[in-house]
């Protein structure tokens, strides 16, 4: 999962994977992106940032630090994701309104 995460951030919901199994994920069942904007998972160059125009569910964000010492970034989320906690590239878990924040901006919490 180490590599599957570099250099790319996903929120709790969403897993990146570093490997080739999207045969193995149709055979349990998920739709794949043949199925358009239908499917539940892709198979993209994240880096282009192409999945954000190939299904709804998905949306990559700019984080915003709210403290000293964090450098802003980007992350993949869930659209009307519950998820308030994201991790950096250095393994620290961030708080949405503590340490960072992303649209929707919610600000910082006291």
């Amino acid at each position: 999962m180490t590599e599957a995460r570099y250099p790319f951030n996903f929120d709790g919901e969403i897993i990146g994977l570093h490997s080739r199994m999207e045969d193995r994920l149709c055979e349990f069942g998920f739709r794949g992106p043949e199925a358009g904007v239908d499917a539940d998972f892709v198979d993209v160059d994240i880096g282009f940032g192409t999945a954000c125009t190939t299904v709804g569910w998905i949306e990559r964000v700019d984080v915003v630090p709210l403290v000293d010492g964090i450098k802003p970034f980007w992350a993949w989320k869930l659209k009307k994701s519950g998820v308030y906690t994201v991790t950096d590239l250095t393994d620290r878990v961030l708080t949405k309104g503590t340490d960072v924040d992303w649209p929707p901006l919610i600000g910082k919490i006291y």
